[in-house]
């Protein structure tokens, strides 16, 4: 085995204290839930949001177009009274049938309601939903939008289009997945980095510890963006340490496209040892495990967080995960639309034009701490996604 593990640009001992101030900076609700995006409307409400919520102040790193963490950074948010408009947003996102979407959807409906703006949220159905997706991305300009927070289908598909809503001069802000645009700022956690530190804590747990393993690997929706950028981190991290990973599984994260992925990766790979991949593989790969037999052969990991995850982790059938802020992540997002309505330079005065919060392991030793994070990751119990807001 291979004597140290892949480094990335932010060292141990400042992503500690980025955490340990994260802990003490928490700031949104609690927990789990599942939904799908029928377009109904819901209006956001003190039980959902809060009003009273204080403005950002989050440990972040800017990122590279290739998701390196290149520089830390507290993230401090603006105060309501410092916002002179009330600023019609308009968001249009992937779908809100899995709790990653609806975490995001949470943190966008806490900052519209924190600052009195106006936000619609516009779902599109999925990962294959593009040219709806397009579509909605054009309503929203015929509706008078001030700016755009954009949850993209497509990291490249989408960007014809949000060139042409910036050049109108309406900013355009992406949230969760990348968009290969340099005139689009994101916020999200590099799926590059949390591809990494998934691999890292499969390199630090296994038994015996210099292998041999066999990983099954479910990444995601094909093109993306994230999923790849999820896979090239651990097949970057894992190189040299005696791991093979037999098979790549591509697809939407609906739960019975996920499921069966696996029940095909299982049959054509009985004798692996690993699953790894999107929160929603990791969530069903256990029942696919017992129908095969092989729940006491195969361990599972999960490439980041949701409260299904979350609860997986608690219950022993999901070894570990990597959580990336995604409620803080929606709430960043939102407030740094907010910063470029009211004239701030985003893209001129910072060093990268993405940036998102620091990824870290969660895991049955690491519960205990995660309890104090959580209401940053995961929308609270029985949350229903929110489509407008004021």
């Amino acid at each position: 085995m291979a004597s140290s593990r892949k480094p990335t640009r932010v060292s141990f001992l400042s992503l500690s204290l980025l955490l340990a101030l994260a802990l003490v900076l928490a700031a949104c609700s609690s927990d789990d839930s599942s939904s799908s995006d029928d377009g109904s409307s819901t209006t956001g409400s003190g039980s959902e949001t809060s009003s009273d919520l204080e403005p950002i102040s989050y440990p972040t790193v800017f990122l590279s177009p290739d998701g390196e963490q290149i520089e830390e950074y507290n993230y401090e948010g603006l105060p309501a009274d410092e916002i002179t408009e009330e600023w019609n947003v308009c968001a249009p996102i992937v779908h809100l049938k899995d709790p990653y979407w609806l975490a995001l959807d949470y943190g966008l409906a806490q900052e519209a309601e924190r600052t009195g703006t106006k936000l619609t949220v516009l779902a599109a159905g999925g990962y294959t939903e593009l040219q709806n997706q397009i579509s909605q991305m054009d309503d929203c300009v015929a509706q008078g939008a001030d700016g755009i927070i954009l949850g993209a289908t497509s990291a490249d598909g989408v960007v014809a289009k949000a060139e042409e809503i910036v050049s109108q001069g309406i900013p355009v802000v992406g949230i969760g997945v990348p968009v290969f645009s340099d005139e689009v700022p994101v916020a999200f956690a590099s799926f590059r980095v949390q591809g990494r530190e998934t691999a890292n804590f499969m390199l630090e747990t296994r038994d015996p510890p210099e292998g041999p393993n066999k990983v099954l690997f479910l990444p995601g929706p094909e093109g993306a963006g994230w999923p790849e950028d999820s896979l090239k981190g651990f097949e970057e991290t894992v190189e040299g340490e005696n791991v093979e990973i037999v098979e790549v599984k591509y697809g939407d994260t609906a739960k019975d496209v996920q499921l069966s992925l696996i029940e095909d990766g299982l049959q054509a790979n009985p004798d692996i040892d690993y699953i790894v991949g999107n929160a929603v593989a990791a969530t069903v790969a256990p029942q696919a495990l017992r129908e095969a037999g092989l729940e006491d052969d195969v361990q599972v990991i999960a490439t980041y967080i949701t409260p299904d995850v979350y609860e997986s982790v608690v219950a022993g059938e999901v070894i570990g995960t990597v959580s990336d802020s995604t409620a803080m992540t929606g709430r960043i997002g939102y407030d740094i639309l907010l910063r470029m309505l009211e004239g701030e330079d985003w893209l001129a005065e910072h060093p990268s034009k993405d940036i998102g919060p620091v990824p870290f392991v969660v895991s049955p030793d690491t519960l205990d701490s995660f309890e104090q994070e959580r209401e940053n990751s995961l929308p609270p119990d029985g949350y229903e996604p929110v489509f407008n807001v004021n």
